[in-house]
């Protein structure tokens, strides 16, 4: 993977005799790749990344690491970092699958939907995997665009080939929980309605579909509860009312 495609470059770069002023370069090199190698497999993102810094520092063409500095920023909880060297990355392989993911959810996270709706079209239009619509519906959801986010939903929930596939789901304790993409699609859905009654209504559509919908059924019931509570409340207004007469 990444630590032996560049062992393999530093081999390269030792063939013959090295210039004057360039071993000491080529020694503080390959003690730097021990280190990142080292700190690779044991996890250590904060070593990876100080060492794939003083890589750079020492040979600025070593850009593949840009991919690697990205996802170290991601596993340290730094998106800033992440999504700039993402996007460098983005400079030199425009079709980077896993960096257009990483740019995506960075900035739907941070909030920045438009860039996140870039990376996304641009992740559909490549793979064509309905997993990046129902992103999509997402983030038109959270963009006020109701009639763009049901387009996604629909091309989903319309799609025979689409109901095997899962997709991960936020639960109330903010796990995930892997579920059927069509269910997610109602799901999104429901967020996108304003009477409670048709809230419920694609609520039930998506339990229907996957039973265990943790985050949905709690949401239903919740709504039910309240709307129950609301019928009561009205019918003891109503009572009060006539009681005073």
């Amino acid at each position: 993977m990444i630590v032996s495609f560049f062992a393999f470059g530093c081999k390269q770069k030792t063939k013959g005799i090295a210039p004057a002023g360039q071993e000491n370069n080529k020694t503080a090199y390959d003690f730097e790749m021990a280190l990142y190698n080292q700190a690779y497999k044991t996890g250590d993102h904060h070593t990876a990344i100080v060492a794939i810094n003083r890589m750079l520092l020492i040979d600025s063409t070593q850009t593949q690491f840009y991919d690697s500095l990205s996802r170290h920023y991601i596993a340290i909880g730094n998106p800033n970092s992440a999504a700039y060297y993402a996007e460098k990355a983005l400079t030199l392989d425009p079709g980077d699958i896993k960096m257009l993911e990483i740019a995506g959810y960075i900035y739907f996270d941070a909030g920045a939907f438009k860039q996140a709706e870039e990376k996304i079209t641009k992740l559909y239009q490549i793979t064509k995997e309905p997993k990046y619509l129902y992103s999509l519906a997402q983030v038109y959801t959270y963009m006020g665009d109701p009639k763009r986010a049901n387009e996604m939903t629909d091309i989903i929930l319309n799609d025979p080939a689409t109901d095997n596939i899962f997709v991960d789901v936020s639960t109330s304790t903010g796990e995930l929980q892997s579920v059927k993409i069509k269910a997610a699609a109602y799901f999104v859905k429901a967020n996108l309605q304003q009477s409670q009654k048709n809230i419920i209504s694609y609520l039930s559509k998506a339990i229907s579909i996957q039973p265990d919908f943790e985050i949905a059924k709690k949401i239903k019931e919740d709504m039910e509860v309240q709307a129950k509570m609301k019928e009561i409340q009205d019918n003891n207004d109503i009572l009060n009312k006539y009681q005073k007469k």
